[in-house]
């Protein structure tokens, strides 16, 4: 009518599933005018260069049992190059390096990359380099460490990577040479600045699980709703023909409020409810009539004859209608 048309599209939407995968600052950043960064894990104008990192559980924000998926670092780059980069991951004993220094035994390591490595030109702090794993790496609770093996193509790149600042439970070793050619025994790792690392971690969820039953007559409750709720986040189950629910929670450093309700029984709630391990909840819901005064608010003080409001939130226990 009025020289417009209208017309909707189609689109199909893939929502994927839930996964306990997170990006972890392993160190704090140096904030040194003069010494805020570090050559390690590569040196990216030496002809050569061997670093290893050690990091030791008091530094880790995560257990055993943890899966690595990838391994950053922040820094700058003086211009776009290339280098030949071997990268190993392992866990180990060893939580600091001792003179005279030398290199961990690494047969049991995992090698994460090998190959050409392009660096960007960075000119400002950011992601200068990211490896992300084929299979995660499984750490195991002891020390984590990194070994990283490069060579220059052509004239390379000057890196820059933020440097730990702290240097407690963070600590490297690393050699370097100018000449092509291999190590011998007399090139010697010494003392480095550790650099921040940052890991993606896939932890597995919690599990929230139990029976749900009849207080009065020990019988198993089916269809119930199970809802944990901390903010817009929600996790629901439902109980199955034995009243058995599970619920996987994939973001269990949160604090939940724990909801259920079932037809004809009175409402279970717990306000606090933080799941540390899985965990097992086995619970009787009382029958119930009528209606359940969840909760309210009333005034602290009042005087007589004076208008006051009153706020109380009421819940149907029964599928039938009451009337206010």
């Amino acid at each position: 009518g009025a020289g417009f048309s209208l017309s909707t599209d189609t689109v199909q939407a893939t929502v994927a599933a839930e996964s306990g995968e997170s990006v972890v600052q392993i160190g704090k950043p140096s904030t040194s005018m003069w010494s805020g960064t570090t050559r390690v894990p590569v040196y990216g104008t030496r002809a050569l260069s061997q670093a290893e990192i050690a990091i030791s559980p008091e530094l880790l924000p995560f257990g055993a049992g943890t899966h690595i998926k990838a391994v950053a670092f922040t820094g700058t780059s003086s211009k776009a190059g290339a280098l030949n980069v071997r990268a190993m991951i392992g866990n180990s004993t060893v939580k600091k390096f001792s003179y005279p220094y030398a290199f961990t035994d690494r047969t049991d390591w995992k090698t994460i990359y090998n190959g050409v490595y392009h660096f960007s030109e960075v000119k400002s702090t950011a992601e200068i380099m990211k490896i992300n794993l084929a299979e995660p790496f499984v750490y195991d609770g002891t020390n984590l460490h990194l070994f990283f093996d490069n060579e220059m193509i052509s004239d390379g790149t000057s890196l820059n990577f933020t440097k730990e600042a702290a240097g407690e439970f963070a600590k490297a070793i690393m050699r370097d040479k100018y000449a092509a050619g291999a190590f011998d025994a007399s090139d010697k790792p010494s003392a480095a600045d550790a650099p921040v690392v940052y890991l993606t971690i896939e932890r597995a969820p919690k599990v929230l699980s139990g029976t749900i039953t009849s207080k009065s007559t020990h019988r198993a409750l089916a269809g119930v709703p199970v809802k944990l709720t901390c903010g817009d986040v929600i996790y629901t189950a439902t109980t199955d023909a034995d009243g058995k629910y599970s619920v996987m929670v994939y973001k269990f450093d949160n604090t939940y409020s724990l909801d259920i309700t079932a037809t004809g029984y009175m409402p279970y709630m717990v306000p606090e409810l933080k799941l540390a391990a899985d965990s097992t909840l086995n619970i009787m819901l009382p029958e119930a009539r009528g209606f359940y005064i969840s909760s309210y608010t009333l005034p602290a003080t009042a005087m007589v004859n004076n208008a006051y409001t009153a706020t109380v939130h009421v819940r149907n226990v029964e599928t039938a209608t009451i009337n206010a």
